[in-house]
């Protein structure tokens, strides 16, 4: 008992990092606010095929003369494959930005575990859309940008986890 609060005590002790609590500060105000808005997806449902329809001139709109049209139809059928499978792409969503919290949180009090955690739950919110949702172009953009997002802030969480217990 009294080892477990000595070593609680020096854990405290060890001055964390500003920018350290800065990643955590910002990972969990992402995490926080990506749970509520998938809560709400959840919530809502599916939308109207119609209002997709209606969508569809925005998006297309986006893209034009940016050199990436391909992408346009590529995200339209990914906005209508995303809509008929919200429930469990937001349910999965949910489960995995709760994990990244709970390693955020995990780091802040400079335990390494958080790091695993965290990492894992990057991993696998980087995958979910070309997973779960539809392998197209899009997805893998997106996976692919969201990826490399990923991998800069777990290496920047890196850097300390050799400050972690």
């Amino acid at each position: 008992m009294e080892n477990s609060a000595n070593r609680t005590i020096a854990r405290s002790l060890k001055k964390r990092p500003r920018l350290l609590r800065l990643l955590c500060t910002l990972s969990l105000i992402n995490g926080v606010s990506n749970v509520s808005i998938y809560i709400s997806m959840a919530m809502g449902g599916p939308v109207e095929v119609a209002q997709l329809n209606n969508d569809a001139h925005l998006v297309r709109g986006l893209y034009k003369g940016s050199g990436l049209e391909h992408l346009a139809n590529d995200q339209l059928l990914f906005n209508h494959a995303l809509n008929e499978k919200i429930i469990p792409v937001s349910l999965t969503f949910i489960i995995l930005y709760a994990m990244s919290v709970a390693g955020a949180l995990m780091m802040y009090q400079l335990r390494k575990r958080g790091f695993h955690l965290y990492a894992l739950a990057q991993i696998g919110i980087a995958l979910v859309p070309a997973v779960l949702i539809t392998a197209n172009s899009y997805s893998w953009t997106y996976t692919g940008l969201w990826m490399v997002f990923s991998l800069v802030w777990i290496g920047l969480y890196r850097r300390y986890v050799r400050r972690m217990s």
